[in-house]
């Protein structure tokens, strides 16, 4: 099939270069990987080794949230595969999908614009999905599962598709993310067809059902945050979230029920659902175990999330005013594609503020909504560009004497006068807004990168390594058996999976009794928490200090266990790991431990610890 010069400029201009610079970006961020990321390849490893899908052998724990991409991992690791390099290959090329099915979209949304597709440059130039997708996580994986999802689903709508394969790529998103129920609900609900319950008409459905989501958005919003922000509004969240409930069952399309929807509900819920109960029979829970670690505290996770969301809005600047513009686009072209997209952005960002902030740099949690909030920038750019836009086309029939001399009285006329809008002052104003979005997006963006850029400014990627020596150096000169033991520390990844050696998580994201405490997220340090810790007494306990100073600790985790009066007695200090601004302090169960315990586990705390300890001494 021969393509026309427009359509070559399209796909070179709109995918082509885009692809070359999200290569370029990929390869510039892929030599970092998240401490968080190597949780999974330890369950990876474990499980290629014959060990089962755990952390900590014989302790059956569900400390991740990525189940397809852990399993993924562990079938590569038994095949010779390190999954460190395969996580990098496999987002890198999900970015690259990812950027593949926005083109697609874009090009089907809105084929009259002159204008290539501009959401794969927006996602190609963008350090948040192109970098998660290469630090060792699911991010990219998921995110190009779900926009793919979305596409095809309308993909078969219009083609009358006798199978929806749709669902089973939602499926895997599914045990990819938690989130994924979201994704395929909300398309289900922008599918073709008249309503079910009114006669509404069917091109202003999509409409009405977009306006009862942003209903159902703001109530659900509006009552998670009434404590710490007391306004009108939120007395009215209740009712907006009833009325948009009752509004988006009003107006859901009779194709909701269709052969072709049921079959694809199948397709999702039918991995998903075998997963459920693979997981409560395996596991002894219905959700994983790090559900509980990062909750507890909602009104802590809705204020920490909500700084989370609009600092990420804040990078984007004046992009998402270009999403609002598409979305406008979608309402006034009643387009259900747009619409979709539009609610799922929305609503993903609000589920994103209920569940509360994530520690990595760079929004991985907005990573998973990249694709659906550039998309909308990219319409509302081009929708922008096309405006005054003539699109020729031939008359059905042929224009009568009276038609032909009026057509040539208006054309004469519209000569002499002025244009009401001239096209080329749109594109320059256009071009310039977007030079200048783009300068600012790059100097944030070059700020975030710093972080994970060859000179290690995080603290995990610098430090971990420097833990891991300590540890190895010991063993070749002690023996490992004499070396190991439990290592009890909040930053489980690197550490863990390198040594190897058994981890008590402070955090509670692989332990079940930590993550069932009361508080939030790093809050659940109370005195239960004491008390398991010392029940437990692991043999290390590794937190990280100020300079010169073990007692001027940094962690949350750490201060109530050294300010308990049980530690000192139990647990001296063996080892240092000095950084510029602080340092590794390395604690060791005392070899007298069973008499202070005898004595009742209270011992004098030592006022400071300045001095660097020999790296020689002998671990017990």
């Amino acid at each position: 099939m021969v393509k026309s010069r427009a359509e070559i400029v399209q796909f070179t201009l709109g995918l082509a270069l885009p692809l070359i610079v999200a290569a370029v970006l990929l390869s510039e961020l892929a030599h970092f990987t998240y401490d968080d990321a190597y949780i999974s390849y330890r369950y990876a490893r474990n499980l290629a080794e014959g060990h089962g899908l755990v952390f900590n052998i014989g302790e059956r724990v569900e400390g991740y949230t990525n189940f397809a991409w852990t399993l993924i991992l562990a079938i590569g690791y038994r095949l010779g595969l390190d999954p460190d390099l395969l996580s990098k290959v496999l987002g890198g090329a999900a970015a690259v999908g990812a950027i593949l099915v926005c083109y697609l979209l874009s090009r089907r949304i809105l084929p009259e614009s002159t204008l290539p597709p501009i959401a794969p440059w927006l996602l190609a130039t963008s350090p948040v999905l192109m970098g998660h997708s290469v630090f060792g996580l699911e991010s990219g994986f998921f995110s190009a599962l779900m926009i793919l999802g979305v596409w095809m689903t309308f993909r078969e709508e219009k083609r009358d598709a006798s199978v929806p394969w749709s669902g089973l790529v939602f499926a895997l998103g599914g045990l990819t993310r938690p989130e994924a129920p979201m994704f395929i609900g909300l398309t289900m609900l922008f599918l073709p067809g008249p309503a079910l319950w009114t006669r509404v008409p069917e091109d202003r459905r999509p409409v009405f059902m977009f306006f009862a989501l942003v209903l159902i958005a703001s109530g659900v919003h509006g009552y998670v945050t009434r404590e710490h922000e007391p306004w009108l509004w939120n007395d009215l969240a209740i009712p907006m979230a009833v009325v948009g409930v009752l509004g988006a069952i009003v107006v859901s399309p009779r194709t909701f029920v269709s052969r072709r929807n049921i079959l694809r509900g199948l397709g999702f819920v039918i991995p998903v659902g075998g997963h459920m109960l693979w997981r409560h029979s395996y596991y002894g829970a219905w959700l994983p175990n790090t559900l509980g670690a990062k909750t507890g505290d909602l009104q802590r996770q809705v204020v920490r999330g909500t700084h989370y969301v609009t600092d990420y809005f804040s990078f984007e600047g004046p992009i998402l005013w270009f999403a609002l513009i598409g979305i406008a686009f979608g309402i006034g072209r009643r387009n259900r594609e747009v619409l979709c997209v539009a609610a799922i952005a929305i609503m993903g960002s609000l589920y994103t503020m209920t569940i509360g902030s994530d520690w990595m740099k760079l929004w991985r949690f907005m990573a998973h909504l990249q694709p659906e909030w550039l998309l909308l920038a990219g319409l509302g750019v081009r929708a922008i560009w096309s405006l005054g836009q003539r699109v020729d086309s031939a008359p059905a029939t042929a224009p009568s004497e009276a038609e032909a001399e009026a057509e040539s009285t208006n054309e004469a006329r519209s000569e002499d006068a002025q244009p009401v809008l001239d096209n080329r002052w749109v594109h320059l104003g256009l071009v310039a807004v977007l030079a200048l979005t783009y300068l600012s997006r790059r100097d944030e963006g070059r700020e975030k990168i710093e972080f994970v850029g060859p000179e290690k400014k995080d603290f995990l990627a610098r430090s971990a390594p420097l833990l891991v020596e300590w540890f190895q150096a010991r063993e070749e000169q002690f023996g490992r058996d004499e070396v190991e033991g439990t290592i009890a520390l909040a930053d489980i990844g690197k550490v863990s999976y390198l040594t190897n050696y058994p981890i008590l998580d402070l955090l509670g994201l692989v332990d079940p009794k930590i993550s069932k405490l009361e508080g939030g997220y790093k809050g659940k340090t109370g005195r239960a928490y004491r008390d398991y810790f010392f029940a437990v007494e692991p043999r290390y306990h590794l937190t990280v200090t100020k300079k010169n100073d073990c007692l001027a600790n940094k962690h949350t985790t750490a201060r109530p266990l050294m300010r308990d009066p049980r530690y000192h007695g139990i647990y001296e200090p063996v080892g240092v790991i000095p950084l510029e601004r602080s340092q590794w302090c390395i604690y060791e169960r005392r070899e007298d431990a069973n008499r202070v315990r005898a004595l009742g586990g209270v011992h004098r705390r030592p006022t400071s610890f300045s001095r660097r300890f020999d790296d020689n001494a002998m671990p017990r």
